[in-house]
Protein backbone atom coordinates (compact mmCIF):
# COMPACT_ATOMS: atom_id res chain seq x y z
CA UNK A 1 0.00 0.00 0.00
CA UNK A 2 0.98 3.76 -0.18
CA UNK A 3 1.18 6.03 2.17
CA UNK A 4 -2.54 7.13 1.99
CA UNK A 5 -3.00 3.18 2.41
CA UNK A 6 -4.27 3.05 -0.82
CA UNK A 7 -3.76 0.15 -2.75
CA UNK A 8 -1.04 -0.50 -5.85
CA UNK A 9 -2.73 -3.88 -6.32
CA UNK A 10 1.08 -4.75 -6.82
CA UNK A 11 2.45 -8.37 -6.42
CA UNK A 12 5.92 -9.57 -6.54
CA UNK A 13 6.64 -12.97 -7.95
CA UNK A 14 8.84 -15.79 -9.45
CA UNK A 15 11.67 -14.85 -6.64
CA UNK A 16 15.07 -16.26 -7.70
CA UNK A 17 17.28 -18.11 -5.08
CA UNK A 18 19.62 -15.56 -3.32
CA UNK A 19 22.50 -14.72 -5.26
CA UNK A 20 25.02 -11.42 -6.07
CA UNK A 21 22.01 -11.11 -8.90
CA UNK A 22 18.28 -12.00 -8.33
CA UNK A 23 15.39 -12.02 -10.42
CA UNK A 24 11.63 -11.51 -9.80
CA UNK A 25 8.80 -10.41 -11.80
CA UNK A 26 6.05 -7.80 -10.97
CA UNK A 27 2.58 -7.55 -11.55
CA UNK A 28 -0.54 -5.62 -11.45
CA UNK A 29 -3.36 -7.45 -10.71
CA UNK A 30 -5.60 -5.06 -12.71
CA UNK A 31 -3.67 -3.21 -14.97
CA UNK A 32 -2.99 -3.81 -18.83
CA UNK A 33 0.59 -4.55 -19.21
CA UNK A 34 2.36 -3.15 -21.88
CA UNK A 35 0.11 -0.69 -23.12
CA UNK A 36 0.48 2.31 -23.96
CA UNK A 37 3.96 2.17 -23.60
CA UNK A 38 5.66 4.73 -21.36
CA UNK A 39 6.14 7.79 -23.63
CA UNK A 40 2.44 7.40 -25.06
CA UNK A 41 -0.92 8.95 -23.58
CA UNK A 42 -4.20 8.02 -24.16
CA UNK A 43 -6.21 11.15 -25.70
CA UNK A 44 -9.94 9.17 -26.97
CA UNK A 45 -10.73 5.41 -26.97
CA UNK A 46 -13.19 4.67 -29.83
CA UNK A 47 -13.87 1.60 -32.33
CA UNK A 48 -12.37 3.51 -34.87
CA UNK A 49 -12.37 0.45 -37.72
CA UNK A 50 -15.95 -0.90 -36.66
CA UNK A 51 -14.29 -4.22 -35.79
CA UNK A 52 -15.76 -4.64 -32.28
CA UNK A 53 -12.59 -3.44 -30.22
CA UNK A 54 -11.73 -0.28 -29.19
CA UNK A 55 -8.71 1.45 -30.86
CA UNK A 56 -7.08 4.22 -29.45
CA UNK A 57 -5.97 8.49 -30.04
CA UNK A 58 -2.59 8.40 -28.78
CA UNK A 59 -0.65 11.81 -28.05
CA UNK A 60 3.30 12.12 -27.33
CA UNK A 61 5.01 14.55 -29.94
CA UNK A 62 2.16 14.20 -31.78
CA UNK A 63 -1.12 12.68 -32.11
CA UNK A 64 -1.26 8.75 -33.47
CA UNK A 65 -4.16 6.34 -34.06
CA UNK A 66 -3.60 2.98 -32.32
CA UNK A 67 -5.96 0.79 -34.24
CA UNK A 68 -6.70 -2.92 -31.96
CA UNK A 69 -5.94 -5.59 -34.22
CA UNK A 70 -4.45 -8.79 -33.18
CA UNK A 71 -1.56 -6.49 -32.38
CA UNK A 72 -1.74 -2.71 -31.73
CA UNK A 73 -0.24 -0.87 -34.65
CA UNK A 74 0.37 2.91 -33.86
CA UNK A 75 1.25 5.72 -36.38
CA UNK A 76 1.41 9.30 -36.31
CA UNK A 77 -1.25 11.03 -38.50
CA UNK A 78 -1.40 14.93 -36.96
CA UNK A 79 0.63 17.75 -35.52
CA UNK A 80 -1.12 19.30 -33.02
CA UNK A 81 -0.52 23.28 -32.70
CA UNK A 82 -2.56 23.60 -29.54
CA UNK A 83 -2.41 21.36 -26.07
CA UNK A 84 -6.42 22.34 -25.74
CA UNK A 85 -7.89 20.13 -27.81
CA UNK A 86 -11.06 17.71 -28.42
CA UNK A 87 -11.35 14.50 -30.72
CA UNK A 88 -14.68 13.85 -32.14
CA UNK A 89 -15.76 10.63 -34.14
CA UNK A 90 -18.60 10.67 -36.38
CA UNK A 91 -19.44 7.25 -37.86
CA UNK A 92 -20.61 6.92 -41.55
CA UNK A 93 -21.39 3.51 -43.40
CA UNK A 94 -17.91 2.96 -44.51
CA UNK A 95 -15.83 5.29 -43.17
CA UNK A 96 -15.25 6.87 -39.61
CA UNK A 97 -14.44 10.89 -39.83
CA UNK A 98 -11.98 11.81 -37.14
CA UNK A 99 -12.30 15.51 -36.20
CA UNK A 100 -9.46 17.23 -34.16
CA UNK A 101 -10.61 20.84 -32.83
CA UNK A 102 -8.08 22.94 -31.17
CA UNK A 103 -8.43 26.43 -29.46
CA UNK A 104 -6.67 28.79 -29.65
CA UNK A 105 -8.04 32.90 -27.41
CA UNK A 106 -10.63 33.55 -29.71
CA UNK A 107 -10.16 30.83 -32.81
CA UNK A 108 -10.48 27.12 -33.83
CA UNK A 109 -8.13 25.55 -36.19
CA UNK A 110 -10.32 22.19 -37.27
CA UNK A 111 -9.04 18.95 -38.68
CA UNK A 112 -10.32 16.46 -40.02
CA UNK A 113 -9.55 12.91 -41.32
CA UNK A 114 -11.09 10.29 -42.75
CA UNK A 115 -10.69 6.39 -41.79
CA UNK A 116 -11.68 3.84 -44.60
CA UNK A 117 -13.03 0.96 -42.35
CA UNK A 118 -12.56 -1.29 -45.53
CA UNK A 119 -8.83 -0.41 -46.43
CA UNK A 120 -7.97 0.59 -42.77
CA UNK A 121 -6.11 3.69 -44.25
CA UNK A 122 -6.49 7.38 -42.42
CA UNK A 123 -5.88 10.39 -44.82
CA UNK A 124 -6.35 14.04 -44.15
CA UNK A 125 -9.42 14.99 -45.40
CA UNK A 126 -10.16 19.15 -44.82
CA UNK A 127 -8.06 21.55 -42.59
CA UNK A 128 -9.59 25.37 -42.15
CA UNK A 129 -8.98 28.23 -39.65
CA UNK A 130 -12.50 29.33 -37.70
CA UNK A 131 -12.52 32.88 -35.92
CA UNK A 132 -14.12 31.58 -33.28
CA UNK A 133 -14.48 28.86 -30.70
CA UNK A 134 -16.76 26.16 -31.84
CA UNK A 135 -17.32 22.17 -30.11
CA UNK A 136 -18.57 19.10 -32.39
CA UNK A 137 -20.70 17.39 -30.37
CA UNK A 138 -22.07 14.11 -31.57
CA UNK A 139 -25.38 12.64 -30.99
CA UNK A 140 -26.79 9.19 -32.25
CA UNK A 141 -24.33 6.83 -31.33
CA UNK A 142 -21.92 9.05 -33.21
CA UNK A 143 -23.95 9.29 -36.30
CA UNK A 144 -24.58 13.12 -36.40
CA UNK A 145 -22.92 15.76 -35.74
CA UNK A 146 -23.70 19.62 -33.81
CA UNK A 147 -21.19 22.76 -34.32
CA UNK A 148 -22.23 24.92 -30.72
CA UNK A 149 -20.17 27.86 -30.64
CA UNK A 150 -19.08 28.95 -26.88
CA UNK A 151 -21.92 29.89 -25.15
CA UNK A 152 -24.11 26.96 -26.39
CA UNK A 153 -21.17 24.59 -25.14
CA UNK A 154 -21.46 26.47 -21.76
CA UNK A 155 -24.85 25.69 -21.33
CA UNK A 156 -24.70 22.06 -22.34
CA UNK A 157 -21.78 20.96 -20.37
CA UNK A 158 -23.31 21.29 -17.35
CA UNK A 159 -26.71 19.43 -19.07
CA UNK A 160 -27.73 15.71 -18.23
CA UNK A 161 -30.12 14.43 -21.02
CA UNK A 162 -32.26 11.71 -19.54
CA UNK A 163 -35.79 10.28 -18.18
CA UNK A 164 -37.64 11.16 -17.19
CA UNK A 165 -36.51 14.53 -17.08
CA UNK A 166 -33.44 16.65 -17.59
CA UNK A 167 -31.03 18.23 -15.62
CA UNK A 168 -28.97 21.53 -15.49
CA UNK A 169 -26.09 23.38 -12.78
CA UNK A 170 -28.35 26.58 -12.99
CA UNK A 171 -26.85 29.62 -14.18
CA UNK A 172 -24.66 30.65 -10.90
CA UNK A 173 -24.08 27.54 -10.06
CA UNK A 174 -25.98 27.67 -7.05
CA UNK A 175 -28.68 24.56 -7.09
CA UNK A 176 -29.79 22.14 -9.43
CA UNK A 177 -32.38 23.12 -12.36
CA UNK A 178 -34.87 20.31 -13.41
CA UNK A 179 -36.67 20.44 -16.31
CA UNK A 180 -39.94 18.84 -14.80
CA UNK A 181 -43.33 18.09 -16.46
CA UNK A 182 -42.40 21.23 -18.99
CA UNK A 183 -41.36 23.33 -15.46
CA UNK A 184 -38.56 24.37 -14.30
CA UNK A 185 -37.19 24.12 -10.46
CA UNK A 186 -34.14 24.91 -8.89
CA UNK A 187 -33.33 23.05 -5.48
CA UNK A 188 -30.42 22.80 -3.50
CA UNK A 189 -29.59 25.92 -4.33
CA UNK A 190 -27.58 26.98 -0.68
CA UNK A 191 -24.68 23.94 -2.75
CA UNK A 192 -22.58 25.73 -5.43
CA UNK A 193 -22.33 22.86 -7.95
CA UNK A 194 -19.56 22.03 -10.70
CA UNK A 195 -20.16 19.19 -12.14
CA UNK A 196 -23.15 16.66 -12.93
CA UNK A 197 -23.53 13.18 -14.52
CA UNK A 198 -26.53 10.66 -14.87
CA UNK A 199 -26.87 6.62 -14.27
CA UNK A 200 -29.29 4.88 -12.92
CA UNK A 201 -28.13 3.64 -9.54
CA UNK A 202 -31.11 1.21 -8.45
CA UNK A 203 -31.99 0.38 -11.74
CA UNK A 204 -35.33 1.38 -11.86
CA UNK A 205 -35.49 2.13 -15.52
CA UNK A 206 -35.20 6.03 -13.70
CA UNK A 207 -32.03 8.42 -14.07
CA UNK A 208 -30.36 9.18 -10.67
CA UNK A 209 -28.20 12.10 -10.50
CA UNK A 210 -24.20 12.32 -9.87
CA UNK A 211 -23.29 15.61 -8.79
CA UNK A 212 -20.17 17.28 -7.53
CA UNK A 213 -19.80 20.36 -5.56
CA UNK A 214 -17.07 23.20 -5.42
CA UNK A 215 -15.31 21.15 -2.57
CA UNK A 216 -15.29 17.93 -4.57
CA UNK A 217 -18.34 16.52 -2.47
CA UNK A 218 -20.52 13.96 -4.22
CA UNK A 219 -24.13 14.05 -3.98
CA UNK A 220 -26.49 11.57 -5.37
CA UNK A 221 -29.56 12.31 -5.92
CA UNK A 222 -32.66 10.52 -7.24
CA UNK A 223 -35.22 11.52 -10.05
CA UNK A 224 -36.71 14.02 -8.14
CA UNK A 225 -33.27 15.42 -6.47
CA UNK A 226 -34.18 13.89 -3.12
CA UNK A 227 -30.76 12.67 -2.19
CA UNK A 228 -29.65 8.81 -2.15
CA UNK A 229 -29.03 7.06 0.77
CA UNK A 230 -25.25 6.56 1.78
CA UNK A 231 -24.70 10.37 -0.03
CA UNK A 232 -22.99 13.02 0.82
CA UNK A 233 -19.29 11.38 0.14
CA UNK A 234 -16.86 12.41 3.15
CA UNK A 235 -14.15 12.40 0.59
CA UNK A 236 -13.15 15.33 -1.75
CA UNK A 237 -13.02 14.19 -5.80
CA UNK A 238 -12.20 15.84 -8.77
CA UNK A 239 -14.10 15.47 -12.34
CA UNK A 240 -15.56 13.81 -13.89
CA UNK A 241 -17.42 11.20 -12.20
CA UNK A 242 -17.82 8.24 -14.17
CA UNK A 243 -20.49 5.28 -13.67
CA UNK A 244 -20.58 2.00 -15.31
CA UNK A 245 -21.23 -1.77 -14.28
CA UNK A 246 -17.79 -2.88 -13.96
CA UNK A 247 -17.90 -5.85 -11.78
CA UNK A 248 -21.20 -7.84 -12.64
CA UNK A 249 -23.01 -7.15 -9.94
CA UNK A 250 -25.85 -5.65 -11.38
CA UNK A 251 -25.76 -2.44 -10.31
CA UNK A 252 -23.48 0.76 -11.85
CA UNK A 253 -20.32 1.19 -10.11
CA UNK A 254 -19.12 4.74 -9.30
CA UNK A 255 -15.43 5.94 -10.49
CA UNK A 256 -13.17 9.65 -9.65
CA UNK A 257 -10.43 10.18 -8.74
CA UNK A 258 -9.57 11.99 -5.56
CA UNK A 259 -9.08 16.04 -5.26
CA UNK A 260 -5.62 15.73 -5.06
CA UNK A 261 -5.18 13.21 -7.85
CA UNK A 262 -3.61 10.38 -6.37
CA UNK A 263 -6.04 7.52 -6.02
CA UNK A 264 -8.77 6.19 -7.92
CA UNK A 265 -11.47 5.46 -5.94
CA UNK A 266 -14.75 2.81 -7.48
CA UNK A 267 -17.79 3.19 -5.11
CA UNK A 268 -20.51 0.85 -4.81
CA UNK A 269 -24.45 2.51 -5.76
CA UNK A 270 -24.42 3.61 -2.45
CA UNK A 271 -21.03 5.08 -2.22
CA UNK A 272 -18.99 2.75 -0.54
CA UNK A 273 -15.96 2.20 -1.05
CA UNK A 274 -14.35 -1.25 -3.16
CA UNK A 275 -11.21 0.22 -4.85
CA UNK A 276 -8.80 2.55 -3.81
CA UNK A 277 -6.06 2.41 -5.91
CA UNK A 278 -3.17 3.91 -5.89
CA UNK A 279 -2.46 6.64 -8.85
CA UNK A 280 -0.03 9.16 -10.08
CA UNK A 281 -1.22 13.04 -9.99
CA UNK A 282 -0.73 13.68 -13.31
CA UNK A 283 -2.47 10.58 -15.02
CA UNK A 284 -6.35 11.93 -15.78
CA UNK A 285 -9.26 9.81 -16.23
CA UNK A 286 -10.71 9.19 -20.01
CA UNK A 287 -13.15 6.30 -20.09
CA UNK A 288 -14.81 3.46 -19.06
CA UNK A 289 -15.23 1.31 -21.84
CA UNK A 290 -14.32 -2.39 -22.81
CA UNK A 291 -10.42 -3.58 -23.10
CA UNK A 292 -9.80 -7.57 -24.85
CA UNK A 293 -13.91 -8.25 -23.60
CA UNK A 294 -13.49 -6.81 -19.86
CA UNK A 295 -14.56 -3.83 -18.66
CA UNK A 296 -11.92 -1.44 -17.79
CA UNK A 297 -11.03 1.97 -16.78
CA UNK A 298 -9.02 4.25 -19.28
CA UNK A 299 -6.59 7.00 -17.96
CA UNK A 300 -4.49 8.58 -19.66
CA UNK A 301 -1.47 6.11 -18.82
CA UNK A 302 -3.18 3.01 -18.11
CA UNK A 303 -5.68 0.39 -18.63
CA UNK A 304 -7.73 -1.38 -15.51
CA UNK A 305 -9.38 -4.60 -16.51
CA UNK A 306 -12.41 -5.74 -14.58
CA UNK A 307 -14.83 -8.32 -15.11
CA UNK A 308 -16.10 -9.85 -18.36
CA UNK A 309 -18.15 -7.32 -20.26
CA UNK A 310 -21.86 -7.76 -20.48
CA UNK A 311 -24.96 -5.55 -21.81
CA UNK A 312 -25.49 -2.77 -20.08
CA UNK A 313 -28.84 -1.28 -21.93
CA UNK A 314 -27.52 1.91 -22.16
CA UNK A 315 -27.11 2.27 -18.39
CA UNK A 316 -23.66 4.49 -18.49
CA UNK A 317 -22.00 7.60 -17.99
CA UNK A 318 -18.56 6.71 -19.43
CA UNK A 319 -17.11 9.79 -20.17
CA UNK A 320 -16.59 13.17 -18.87
CA UNK A 321 -19.49 14.23 -20.81
CA UNK A 322 -21.62 11.13 -20.92
CA UNK A 323 -20.30 9.00 -24.27
CA UNK A 324 -17.59 9.95 -26.22
CA UNK A 325 -19.32 12.40 -28.63
CA UNK A 326 -19.75 14.68 -25.61
CA UNK A 327 -24.12 14.74 -26.17
CA UNK A 328 -24.47 14.08 -22.37
CA UNK A 329 -27.14 12.10 -22.57
CA UNK A 330 -28.18 8.63 -21.39
CA UNK A 331 -30.54 6.51 -23.13
CA UNK A 332 -32.02 3.60 -21.01
CA UNK A 333 -33.37 0.81 -23.28
CA UNK A 334 -34.85 -1.25 -20.50
CA UNK A 335 -38.02 -1.58 -17.64
CA UNK A 336 -38.07 -2.55 -14.17
CA UNK A 337 -39.20 -5.41 -13.39
CA UNK A 338 -41.35 -4.43 -9.43
CA UNK A 339 -44.24 -6.56 -9.48
CA UNK A 340 -43.55 -8.60 -6.51
CA UNK A 341 -41.90 -6.11 -4.58
CA UNK A 342 -43.56 -4.40 -1.82
CA UNK A 343 -45.17 -0.96 -2.05
CA UNK A 344 -42.84 0.38 1.13
CA UNK A 345 -39.09 0.17 0.94
CA UNK A 346 -38.81 1.93 4.13
CA UNK A 347 -40.28 4.95 6.59
CA UNK A 348 -38.30 6.71 9.15
CA UNK A 349 -37.92 10.10 10.80
CA UNK A 350 -34.53 11.76 11.26
CA UNK A 351 -33.34 12.56 14.01
CA UNK A 352 -35.30 10.57 16.15
CA UNK A 353 -35.37 11.90 18.79
CA UNK A 354 -36.21 15.42 17.42
CA UNK A 355 -34.28 18.04 19.84
CA UNK A 356 -34.21 20.63 17.73
CA UNK A 357 -37.75 21.40 16.78
CA UNK A 358 -37.28 20.47 13.65
CA UNK A 359 -37.53 16.73 11.85
CA UNK A 360 -37.49 15.27 8.48
CA UNK A 361 -40.09 12.48 7.23
CA UNK A 362 -38.55 10.03 4.58
CA UNK A 363 -40.96 7.54 2.70
CA UNK A 364 -39.20 5.30 -0.10
CA UNK A 365 -41.96 3.86 -1.59
CA UNK A 366 -41.52 1.24 -5.24
CA UNK A 367 -44.03 2.37 -8.18
CA UNK A 368 -46.86 3.77 -6.02
CA UNK A 369 -49.69 5.77 -7.09
CA UNK A 370 -50.62 7.58 -3.54
CA UNK A 371 -48.86 8.11 -0.31
CA UNK A 372 -50.54 9.59 2.90
CA UNK A 373 -48.68 9.93 6.30
CA UNK A 374 -51.15 10.45 9.64
CA UNK A 375 -49.59 11.84 12.69
CA UNK A 376 -51.19 10.95 16.22
CA UNK A 377 -49.73 11.51 20.00
CA UNK A 378 -49.46 9.22 22.05
CA UNK A 379 -53.86 9.21 23.30
CA UNK A 380 -54.88 8.71 19.96
CA UNK A 381 -55.52 12.47 19.19
CA UNK A 382 -55.11 14.07 15.25
CA UNK A 383 -51.33 16.56 15.10
CA UNK A 384 -50.94 16.90 11.02
CA UNK A 385 -51.14 14.82 7.70
CA UNK A 386 -49.58 14.85 4.40
CA UNK A 387 -49.67 13.48 1.27
CA UNK A 388 -48.44 12.91 -1.87
CA UNK A 389 -49.22 11.52 -5.40
CA UNK A 390 -47.42 9.92 -7.99
CA UNK A 391 -46.86 9.65 -11.45
CA UNK A 392 -43.63 8.16 -12.34
CA UNK A 393 -43.11 4.25 -11.39
CA UNK A 394 -39.72 2.83 -9.84
CA UNK A 395 -38.51 3.71 -7.00
CA UNK A 396 -39.82 6.67 -5.29
CA UNK A 397 -38.50 9.09 -2.27
CA UNK A 398 -40.60 11.58 -0.35
CA UNK A 399 -39.60 14.11 2.35
CA UNK A 400 -41.54 16.34 4.89
CA UNK A 401 -39.61 18.73 7.06
CA UNK A 402 -42.01 18.54 10.21
CA UNK A 403 -41.77 21.43 12.99
CA UNK A 404 -42.61 20.38 15.84
CA UNK A 405 -42.36 23.33 18.16
CA UNK A 406 -46.00 23.79 18.89
CA UNK A 407 -45.74 20.61 20.30
CA UNK A 408 -45.18 18.46 23.76
CA UNK A 409 -42.56 16.57 24.46
CA UNK A 410 -43.57 12.60 24.05
CA UNK A 411 -44.22 9.94 21.65
CA UNK A 412 -46.03 10.00 18.49
CA UNK A 413 -46.92 7.56 16.03
CA UNK A 414 -46.88 8.49 12.04
CA UNK A 415 -49.67 5.74 10.61
CA UNK A 416 -48.14 5.38 6.94
CA UNK A 417 -50.27 4.00 4.23
CA UNK A 418 -49.46 3.51 0.24
CA UNK A 419 -51.29 2.57 -2.13
CA UNK A 420 -51.18 1.44 -5.92
CA UNK A 421 -53.52 0.19 -8.34
CA UNK A 422 -53.27 -2.79 -7.06
CA UNK A 423 -52.88 -2.47 -3.54
CA UNK A 424 -52.63 -1.18 -0.24
CA UNK A 425 -49.76 -1.47 2.58
CA UNK A 426 -49.73 0.27 5.65
CA UNK A 427 -46.58 1.26 8.30
CA UNK A 428 -46.36 2.55 11.90
CA UNK A 429 -43.04 4.78 12.87
CA UNK A 430 -42.60 5.93 15.90
CA UNK A 431 -41.01 8.78 16.61
CA UNK A 432 -40.11 10.59 20.01
CA UNK A 433 -39.82 14.78 20.69
CA UNK A 434 -38.23 15.97 23.63
CA UNK A 435 -37.80 20.20 24.29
Amino acid sequence: NSNDESSTFISIKDISIPEDTMKFSINNYYKVYGFPEKSFEIVNVFDIDNDGDNDFILIKDSLYLAINDSIISTNSFHQNSSDDFIITMLRQSNNTMVFIAEFFEDSTYMSCYDFSIIEKKLISFENNWIDSLVYPVAFDNNTSLLWMDENQWGIHSSRVFSQPYNYSIDFDQNGIAIDYFGGIETRWDEIKFTYIAGIDLDLDANTDLLALDEDGILYSYNPELILNPGFPLDISLSPPILSQDLLNDNHPEIIAKSKDKRSLYIFDKNGKILFNIVNEERDSLIAINDFDGKYSIYTTSAIYQFDDTNENYGNKWNYEHGNVGRSRTINLDYTADISFQNLISRGYVYPNPIRDGMGTIRIESISSTDLKVDIFDLAGFFVKSYSQKFIRKGNQFTEWKWNVNSLESGIYFIQLTVSSEERVETKTIKVAIIH
